[in-house]
């Protein structure tokens, strides 16, 4: 209430039902209100949350989304115009990072985290969620491993200490005895660009996700990427990225073994994601929604 009514424009990163309570207020705020879907705010919604929604997703000016199953799902199940939407990506700062990267940054970061000169770097999702299914994961790499010997698996766990599931997990892994790493605190992004650009291959199996910027940035730097083929990414598809879907989490072993065993193969991802995701090309898109020249 205390805030003018002057804006440019209003935009809700993320259309959490809570907004509900304020939306009227926000209105006043300026003419023009954007509301940015994430995909999970919709998906894991009941009845009751989905119906706080509506209001929102009804009288806004603009909707964005990053993938179109998303815009189609949400746009049948509350019978909204599909002219309303606009597919916005969000950019990757990591990607100019990722270009400055040199070799010598990537074998300190070998160096610092106890890495043999053979061994390859496989990262496990990338956060401690347990959307990631870290347990499915590691059920599937186990009776490969004496098959992945010379892989390391590392998970991102900046919150380790404080995270019961991230620690489950490392009691699950540690069981198998493959060999594993724990990034326990949050990389910088010349951190997670050299950790992107040292990774042979991502595993990135969600139950649910509109388009992972981490996803996007290990196939920026060069890795291999396996991924579900029930998550959106037909983007991907539509630009001809090459990556790796397996229709169920118990193949990613077997999938694991043979892109392990030989070099990556040369693609066209860095140009296609950095067409795609740099800010630089992104940004156009956003100024568009809010009438920006």
């Amino acid at each position: 209430k205390k805030v003018g009514n002057d804006y440019d424009g209003v935009c809700l990163l993320y259309l959490s039902a809570i907004y509900r309570l304020t939306w009227n207020l926000l209105k006043q705020k300026s003419s023009l209100q954007v509301i940015t879907l994430f995909g999970s705010e919709f998906y894991r919604s009941g009845a009751i949350v989905r119906i706080m929604q509506k209001k929102m997703l009804k009288e806004a000016t603009s909707i964005t989304y990053a993938n179109e199953l998303l815009w189609n799902d949400v746009s049948n199940y509350f019978e909204i115009e599909k002219s309303k939407g606009k597919r916005c990506l969000f950019g990757l700062s990591i990607l100019d990072e990722i270009d400055q990267v040199v070799q010598e940054e990537i074998d300190m970061f070998r160096v610092d985290h106890k890495l043999k000169e053979q061994q390859l770097i496989v990262a496990c999702g990338s956060n401690s969620s347990s959307n990631q299914a870290f347990e499915e994961i590691i059920s599937s790499i186990e009776p490969f491993k004496e098959n992945l010997k010379e892989v390391v698996i590392f998970f991102q766990f900046p919150d380790f200490s404080r995270s019961e599931y991230a620690q489950k997990i490392i009691r699950q892994i540690e069981v198998t005895r493959i060999e594993f790493r724990v990034l326990d605190h949050y990389l910088s992004d010349r951190e997670l660009a050299v950790y992107r650009k040292a990774t042979h291959t991502m595993i990135q199996v969600q139950n649910t996700d509109q388009l992972s910027g981490a996803m996007q940035e290990h196939l920026y730097a060069g890795s291999n990427v396996i991924t579900g083929e029930w998550l959106p990414y037909t983007i991907f598809d539509e630009l001809g990225i090459d990556y790796y879907k397996v229709g169920s989490r118990k193949e990613i072993g077997l999938l694991l073994v043979n892109l392990v065993s030989k070099p990556i193969q040369a693609n066209q991802n860095q140009m296609k994601i950095g067409q795609l995701s740099k800010w630089s090309n992104a940004i156009d898109d956003w100024k568009a929604v809010f009438n920006i020249d």
